[in-house]
Order: C-alpha cells, then sequence, then structure tokens
C-alpha cells in the first residue's frame, strides 16, 4: 500500500533475497499512467519461469502463485492520507494553502486506496462500493501476514529470522520531514468522507 512503509520493506529484501524483482507502476490505473497490476500481467510468464525469491510492488491482490508468503504492511487510512498530503506538498506538487479535498477530487491522493487495491480494482475511475470493500475483506484473509505500519521492525525481525537472511542496519525510506496537514475536526471530516470504506 502507498505511503505504508512498503518502500523501506521493498528495498531492504530486494537487496537481501538472492533473486529478488521488482515490478514497476502505480497502485491502480489512471490517466496515462501503467498500474503495477498491467505490469504484472505483461510479464507474468517471464516472472514465473525466473522463480524470483522476493517479489515487490504496489501489487493488488491477486493469487498467481500457489507455494508463496503474501505480506501487505497497512495503515490507519486518516494517517495514510495526511502522510500522502505532505508527501505532495514535500514535493512541490501541491502547496501549503490547497484544501485536501482538492487533492481527493483531482486524484492526487486515492480515495479508498486499501478498498481498491484488495478488491483488485485497477481503475481509479471505477466507484468503489459496499461489494467491493466486502471483496477486499474476503482478499485481505487469504494474505499471510498483514503489518501494521508501526510494526514494521518486527516484520523485519521476523523475515530476518525466517529467512536466514543477514542482520542489518536500516533508515525507513520516503519518510516526510515536517506535518503540513492542519488538523482539524472540518479537514479529518473530508479524509473520512473519501475513505469511509477503507475506514470500514
Amino acid at each position: 500500500m502507498p505511503k505504508s512503509g512498503g518502500t523501506t520493506i521493498s528495498n531492504l529484501f530486494l537487496s537481501l533475497f538472492e533473486k529478488p524483482y521488482r515490478i514497476l507502476g502505480t497502485q491502480i490505473k489512471y490517466d496515462n499512467a501503467v498500474s503495477c497490476y498491467e505490469n504484472f500481467k505483461k510479464d507474468f510468464n517471464k516472472i514465473k519461469k525466473n522463480n524470483y525469491d522476493f517479489i515487490s510492488g504496489h501489487i493488488q491482490c491477486l493469487d498467481f502463485f500457489k507455494d508463496r508468503t503474501s505480506i501487505t504492511t497497512i495503515r490507519d487510512p486518516i494517517e495514510r492520507a495526511i502522510s500522502h498530503y505532505n508527501m505532495l506538498i514535500e514535493r512541490k506538487l501541491i502547496n501549503i494553502n490547497t484544501d485536501i479535498e482538492e487533492c481527493f477530487l483531482s486524484g492526487l491522493i486515492p480515495r479508498n486506496p486499501i478498498t481498491q487495491m484488495f478488491s483488485c480494482k485497477n481503475s481509479y475511475n471505477e466507484e468503489v462500493n459496499f461489494d467491493n470493500k466486502k471483496l477486499a475483506i474476503s482478499n485481505l484473509k487469504s494474505v499471510d501476514l498483514i503489518i501494521s505500519v508501526k510494526k514494521i521492525h518486527s516484520l523485519i525481525n521476523y523475515l530476518i529470522s525466517t529467512y536466514n537472511l543477514p542482520n542489518i542496519l536500516y533508515q525507513k525510506l520516503q519518510m516526510n520531514k515536517k506535518n503540513y496537514f492542519k488538523k482539524n475536526k472540518k479537514n479529518i471530516n473530508k479524509i473520512k468522507k473519501y475513505n469511509n470504506f477503507d475506514i470500514e
């Protein structure tokens, strides 16, 4: 999930496993962007043939491999949206006076991204609904490890121990330097409005 610690995890284990593969692409398809799912489907035979021991990316919850352990990091939807907003400011894609609702309406911050990703919606233009939420919950039940972003250290320790990998020192990546979000009831309600299924 974007803004949920996945880049830190991916970069660590892409360097520790012998045969890793990172699937590039966005979380879901929007405008001219190619989604990770589309790249995964396009390269599926190559990926399967090469028998990689670690595959990562913004991959939707799709069970193409029978002999695997699947892991996802997940984050409180409100914290995730705030982090995404702060990232947009730091990357100078918006300014500090941009209303967070504008970010949701323009697609700079995805709406219900957890539900979108785990219900396997592959287009930002498709509306997320109650059935998608049910499917997302069902698909999440097939994931072997679901880790809160707050417990990433435990996941790293677990993977190092389980796969007998070398001990490492690391630093969290893509962390925002500052909180620019004006945390008040009005702004929190805007986040809730566009993340209702994720919050549920």
